[in-house]
């Protein structure tokens, strides 16, 4: 067993349960099967680099926009997370913009 498999095994499903969010989910938001989270948390498989790299990209992004939200979000769409995170792509929206918005909106509670 390679150490990134023990790695995202344990760290993956961790830090996803610590957002909100469950590993199926976020699979479904990066669009990648999850069973190939599953094999890689029971240590049958590693993740490839590339499947790491879109659920560890995935968390730091919604980690970010959690933080500069001050109301906890839903992760329990993974179709309207995948639309909204493109529309932030597409539209190039800098997450911290968010944060701001939300200062005007709430009057400084995030």
């Amino acid at each position: 067993m390679a150490l990134t498999a023990l790695s995202n095994g344990v760290t993956l499903p961790t830090k996803f349960f610590e957002l909100g969010i469950s590993g199926k989910i976020a699979c479904a938001i990066v669009d990648i099967p999850s069973s190939r989270l599953s094999l890689c948390v029971s240590n049958v498989q590693d993740l490839s680099a590339r499947d790491a790299e879109k659920l560890h990209g995935l968390h730091k992004t919604l980690t970010k926009i959690q933080m500069n939200v001050p109301f906890p979000l839903s992760f329990k769409d993974a179709a309207r997370w995948r639309d909204i995170l493109k529309r932030i792509e597409q539209d190039n929206i800098n997450i911290d913009d968010i944060g701001a918005a939300m200062d005007r909106i709430f009057g400084g509670l995030s």
